[in-house]
């Protein structure tokens, strides 16, 4: 059973978004705890503030971090760390 620890300082984060980007944000966090809780093999998982992102952290996967930019208002991002097998993963699932 998956071990969620919240940052208390995360719904700061959310409500300083736009609020046609926070929905959206929301989502996307809400997809995340899903894949979390949908993989037997992530048993913590930490979502905190790193690099002024909302960001996901386990002992075992890459970390993610989402965000949305003023300067780019138009996307939303989720980052993750390029060396990791989701590159790889994303092109096989997703047909390059």
């Amino acid at each position: 059973m998956l071990t969620i620890k919240t940052n208390p300082k995360l719904e700061a984060i959310y409500n300083n978004y736009p609020d046609f980007v926070e929905n959206k944000m929301r989502q996307l966090h809400a997809l995340v705890i899903e894949t979390a809780e949908e993989t037997p093999e992530i048993l913590d998982l930490e979502e905190t503030i790193k690099w002024g992102e909302l960001s996901f952290l386990t002992p075992q996967g890459s970390t993610l971090h989402m965000d949305w930019k003023p300067k780019t208002p138009d996307q939303y991002t989720l980052y993750f760390k390029c060396t990791s097998k989701l590159v790889s993963t994303f092109k096989i699932i997703f047909d390059n």
